[in-house]
């Protein structure tokens, strides 16, 4: 076979094999579609030690045995607080999964507006806590409030307590 006929004649072989690859695709037998959602795994709760007086600094989130309270986006007056006292705020996460999550809790302060407010920021720690609530129990955490002993006299702060899942 001359040299001239055998070129085109392999691009065609090769154009040709290309296409039955192409097309020899898979055939679905049957399928199966899952109408699902994502639920909300966690129920949080609030308490602050102390917040008929100064903390004791020794009552843990874990041995608080008052009561708790869910919050509903209200905020909650808790009155002013001298420098040097502190309240335990402490949050306790109901995991209903069946897989452990991590959580974060963070806090802001702002003025009564809602505006950042410097003295209300210098009055007010703003930890970060991170952890892991176990599938199907139970988790509790918090940190103390200690109002700066050096904290200027302020009125209408907002704390506010944000738990997130997942970490950042």
């Amino acid at each position: 076979m001359k040299k001239k006929l055998a070129i085109p004649l392999l691009a065609i072989l090769a154009i040709g094999l290309a296409a039955a690859t192409v097309v020899a695709t898979i055939y679905i037998v049957n399928s199966l579609t899952l109408t699902v959602g994502v639920a909300e795994p966690f129920t949080v709760q609030y308490a602050v030690i102390g917040d008929a007086g100064n903390w004791d600094g020794v009552t843990t989130c874990n041995s608080y045995t008052g009561d708790w309270f869910t919050s509903d986006s209200q905020s909650i007056p808790t009155g002013n607080m001298y420098a040097g006292e502190g309240r335990g705020v402490c949050v306790k996460i109901t995991n209903a999964g069946e897989a452990s999550i991590p959580y974060t809790i963070t806090n802001t302060v702002t003025g009564s507006d809602g505006n950042p407010n410097s003295a209300c920021t210098s009055a007010f720690s703003k930890p970060t806590i991170t952890g892991t609530a176990t599938a199907l129990t139970e988790t509790r955490n918090g940190v103390g409030i200690i109002i700066s002993p050096s904290a200027p006299p302020v009125n209408d702060c907002l704390v506010t307590i944000n738990v997130a899942r997942g970490t950042a």
